[in-house]
C-alpha cells in the first residue's frame, strides 16, 4: 500500500498554484488598469481642446455656373485652431443622399474666415442643410437657400 502526499505538502502545493494564479490576474488587471487610466486621459484631453472648439458658417453661396459651384463661409470664433474634416450637402425637400466633401485646405486658424468651394449640382429655389464637421467631431448646421 501507498501512502498519500502529507498534509503539509499538499498545502505547499495548493498554496503554490494559488500565489501563481494570483500573481498572474494581479498582473493581468495592472496592465489593463495603465491601459484604461492612459485611454482616458487622451479622451478628457481630447473633450477640452474639443470644448474650445468654435465655429460658425457665416454664409452658403450658390453660384448658378458652369458647372455649378457652392461657396461655404467659415468663421473660426474659438480658442484653439480648428481643422474641418467634412462638409455635407443635402437638400431638404428631396429624400436625396448627402453629398460629402473633404476639403483639402482644412484649417482655420483663430479670429480667421476662409471659403471652401465645392461642385454641386443643385436646384435653384430648393432648401439645403449644409453640415460642417472638425476633426474633433463638433459641428455646425447651416441652411440655405439656393
Amino acid at each position: 500500500m501507498r501512502k498519500a502526499v502529507s498534509p503539509i505538502i499538499s498545502t505547499l502545493i495548493m498554496l503554490a498554484i494559488v500565489v501563481a494564479f494570483g500573481s498572474g490576474i494581479m498582473l493581468w488587471s495592472g496592465k489593463s488598469l495603465n491601459t484604461f487610466s492612459i485611454s482616458q486621459g487622451l479622451f478628457l484631453q481630447q473633450g477640452s481642446e474639443s470644448i474650445k472648439e468654435r465655429f460658425i458658417v457665416e454664409f452658403v453661396e450658390f453660384k448658378n455656373t458652369s458647372p455649378k459651384d457652392v461657396i461655404v463661409y467659415v468663421r473660426n470664433v474659438g480658442q484653439n485652431n480648428i481643422n474641418i474634416d467634412t462638409i455635407s450637402i443635402v437638400e431638404l425637400s428631396a429624400a436625396s443622399p448627402a453629398n460629402i466633401f473633404q476639403p483639402t485646405n482644412k484649417e482655420v486658424e483663430m479670429g480667421q474666415a476662409i471659403s471652401f468651394t465645392f461642385q454641386f449640382n443643385f436646384n435653384t429655389g430648393q432648401v439645403y442643410k449644409i453640415t460642417t464637421m472638425t476633426t474633433n467631431g463638433n459641428k455646425v448646421i447651416a441652411h440655405a437657400t439656393a
